[in-house]
């Protein structure tokens, strides 16, 4: 699975669409790290560099509606 080239984007807000986390790993900065991770430590994966976890197939903050 690739990473989402975060250089290329100036700024991002996640829409939850569904349409990264289910294509793209979702890399953490180290600030976004630390936050999520301080609140939701289950949230995070660490494999040299932070990601969001993924459950079946999405970003664990991803709600079914």
């Amino acid at each position: 699975m690739r990473e989402i080239s975060w250089r290329r984007i100036r700024s991002w807000t996640c829409l939850a669409c569904g349409k990264c986390c289910t294509k793209f790993k979702v890399v953490l900065s180290p600030y976004e790290y630390a936050k999520i991770f301080e609140l939701m430590p289950e949230a995070v994966v660490v494999d040299v560099k932070p990601y969001l976890r993924r459950i079946g197939g999405r970003c664990i903050f991803l709600d079914d509606y």
